[in-house]
């Protein structure tokens, strides 16, 4: 699926977002007569995705250096003793594990059940962050404040 208007780019800003949908669509649940069982679920995806974003990702970030200075060694170095090649630890914390597309699969969710449910309002949606908040129209008769000024030269500066 592709990615939502509503969910943003940067990855910090993701997990903000799913941590705050994590915290507040449960109590929403009976209100949007969402079926437990599938919050629970989705529940336990975003809880994927918050592990693999932030945790996971973080502690894969520093391997790929350690690697390839373990490479440079096996190749170049005068270590004493054999080769022993690197592994990974993924760290600890990890949520029960479930299918691949957890995302993908939450975000359906959201475009089925939770924008689709005949309790859905605008104020749920702007509290769980999914809708975008209303921008006001900008004042086309708006003039900023500013004033001109010589520069070296004579000539004018807008400030």
């Amino acid at each position: 699926m592709k990615r939502p208007t509503w969910f943003p780019r940067a990855i910090g800003d993701q997990i903000i977002k799913l941590r705050n949908i994590k915290t507040k669509l449960p109590g929403y649940a009976e209100t949007l007569t969402l079926d437990p069982a599938d919050v629970t679920a989705r529940m336990l995806d975003v809880d994927n995705a918050i592990y693999a974003l932030e945790t996971y990702r973080s502690a894969v970030s520093s391997f790929p250096d350690a690697a390839f200075e373990r490479i440079k060694e096996i190749l170049h170095g005068s270590i004493a003793g054999n080769v022993v090649w690197l592994t990974f630890a993924a760290p600890g914390g990890a949520p029960a594990a479930v299918a691949y597309g957890c995302l993908d699969r939450f975000f359906t969710y959201i475009e089925e059940d939770v924008l689709k449910s005949p309790g859905y309002t605008r104020a749920i949606g702007l509290d769980l962050g999914i809708v975008a908040p209303d921008t006001p129209e900008p004042d086309v008769d708006a003039v900023p404040e500013f004033s001109l000024r010589f520069t070296a030269g004579d000539k004018m500066e807008v400030v």
